[in-house]
């Protein structure tokens, strides 16, 4: 039989156990306990739930790309390797893990452009490019040493054989196996796009063309309504009204209206509107970087002396008209080698515009013939140019057609901070102070939020207050220079000389940047003690001249 005990009560078996619940005030005693059990749990539940919905955790996925997740434990994993265990600095130190998260980005849509394309890194790729590095270290390792036998006897005495530094050599590299795959990768998926890329004499004659060009702009800002973030259904409607006001403007350019009175009234290039739209002579690539390659292939064929468009361009809709058009090729361009087929001897024409070979300069000889063309030289040179603007074309096109989502507060503010949209840059650094001041989260300093949000504060006219709490509350993390330099800047403009030089004294205790001593003269200067800038800038001289000298600072 099976006995059970209750506190006070004799043993008893369950049969008893339930025989002795039965009775009234046992029951409402057990009853009432379980109800004060739940109600205690709910409670403490209820707690947690409140607690974490104001304190958030922090993301554990910092971003996505195109659905593939980046962990924080990477993230930090990078950051610590990249930085090999630096401290941080509260300026930088935001913007630096902002750029770190930005190459990884860069290479999960690499590996996805590889993938889509099914190019693979295999093993035998890996180890020819390990092999490659190989050499090229032992290359630059060789030209240290006047002799070989100097190489040798220093590979000898270091590493034992040239073998034995090879194999050293490349277990490093194996430890860094898949950063070596990445490469390959990049450097397959470049070969693919140079394979696409096909040079004609039109190519060389476009990038050497200068136009004399003038235009006008009308912008899609223009219709955005000042909106920092449009959707993409009002870009879309800013577009399409961008493009009819350019046709109304083009009408009256028909019905005889003067271009430079148009551009002075209507143009949205604030550079160009007061000179009538005159760009003066512009290259075209000059043109395809301002405003889009449609703009340039438009200056390039559109007859000269007539107008062209509504061309749609980068930020808005251009009217063009090509006032001159000409081509400056390089002096290369004209040169060419002769070779004399009766006695062999080579010489080279500087231009053959002005002279051309017509016999040898030895013998008189007529049999002649063109062994090299400087034109060709510069026909390789525009297809390396044109390599470099597709793999260029090609890295931004894989950006703008992903969705990349930054998930951490911390680094989303800081995107937000960067495109200008300050409230919310403001609240989405608020958010990751909360979660930051609430657990130890590695890599995210308090600080150097606090002084991201000072700075966002100190640009907004009236709001300088704020800056000053963010600041001063940033100091309780992080006893910085730059902090106490913004406050001393803020104390300055509102006239508090003396908190100001206070501030300013502090900082100069803490400082660790050679760098920090200029702003701190400037700002004595500023305050009327010429003695002590001065003094200051002594001191950044000497302390940069000691940082450069291997000295300890």
């Amino acid at each position: 039989m099976t006995y059970v005990t209750l506190r006070g009560y004799k043993t008893m078996s369950l049969r008893q156990l339930r025989r002795f619940i039965r009775q009234r005030v046992v029951r409402v005693t057990l009853w009432g306990s379980i109800f004060l059990i739940f109600l205690v749990g709910t409670f403490i539940s209820f707690g947690t739930v409140r607690r974490a919905s104001f304190h958030p955790t922090p993301p554990s996925v910092v971003a996505k790309v195109n659905g593939w997740k980046i962990s924080r434990s990477a993230l930090e994993e990078r950051i610590r390797s990249e930085l090999m265990g630096g401290g941080h600095d509260v300026r930088t130190w935001v913007p630096t893990k902002y750029s770190i998260l930005d190459r990884m980005v860069d290479e999960i849509l690499l590996m996805q452009a590889a993938r889509k394309q099914r190019i693979k890194a295999s093993r035998r790729d890996i180890h020819e490019h390990i092999n490659r590095i190989i050499e090229e270290q032992m290359s630059s390792q060789r030209r240290e040493f006047r002799t070989l036998k100097e190489f040798t006897d220093w590979i000898r005495s270091n590493y034992g054989s040239l073998n034995a530094y090879k194999e050293k050599l490349r277990n490093e590299l194996l430890d860094h196996r898949s950063a070596i795959e990445l490469e390959v990768l990049r450097e397959k998926l470049r070969k693919s796009i140079e394979s696409t890329v096909k040079v004609s004499g039109e190519d060389v004659k476009e990038e050497y063309c200068k136009v004399k060009l003038r235009h006008i702009m009308v912008s899609y800002d223009r219709f955005m309504k000042g909106k920092l973030n449009p959707s993409p259904q009002e870009r879309e409607a800013a577009v399409e009204l961008a493009e009819k006001e350019a046709s109304r403007l083009k009408e009256l350019l028909r019905e005889g209206k003067k271009f430079e009175e148009l551009a002075k009234a209507h143009s949205d290039d604030e550079t160009t509107k007061g000179k009538g739209g005159d760009l003066g002579w512009v290259e075209l690539n000059q043109i395809k970087f301002m405003f889009g390659e449609e703009v340039a292939k438009a200056a390039m064929r559109t007859t000269v002396g007539k107008f062209a468009g509504p061309v749609k361009g980068i930020t808005g809709y251009h009217i063009i008209v090509v006032d001159e058009r000409k081509f400056e090729f390089p002096s290369e361009y004209y040169k060419a080698r002769y070779r004399c087929l009766s006695c062999r001897h080579q010489w080279e024409v500087e231009d053959e515009r002005k002279a051309k070979a017509n016999k040898c300069p030895k013998c008189n000889g007529k049999r002649l013939k063109v062994v090299w063309r400087g034109s060709k030289k510069v026909l390789e040179d525009v297809r390396k140019t044109k390599i470099e603007r597709a793999w260029f074309e090609f890295q931004n096109k894989m950006r703008a057609d992903a969705k990349i989502e930054i998930l951490d507060p911390e680094l989303a503010a800081y995107k937000a901070e960067v495109y200008g949209d300050t409230n919310e840059a403001v609240r989405l650094y608020n958010k990751a102070l909360r979660y930051a001041e609430t657990y130890e989260v590695p890599l995210v300093f308090p600080g150097a939020i606090l002084f991201r949000i000072g700075l966002l504060y100190e640009r907004q006219k009236g709001k300088e207050d704020l800056a000053l709490k963010a600041y001063r509350k940033a100091l309780s993390y992080d006893e910085d220079a730059a902090i106490h330099i913004r406050i001393a800047a803020l104390l300055k403009s509102k006239g508090k000389k003396e908190e100001a030089l206070r501030e300013l004294k502090k900082a100069s205790e803490v400082i660790g940047d050679p760098y920090d001593r200029l702003e701190l003269a400037r700002l004595y200067e500023e305050l009327g003690m010429k003695a002590e800038a001065e003094r200051q800038r002594k001191l950044y001289e000497s302390e940069l001249k000691e940082r450069f000298s291997g000295g300890s600072m």
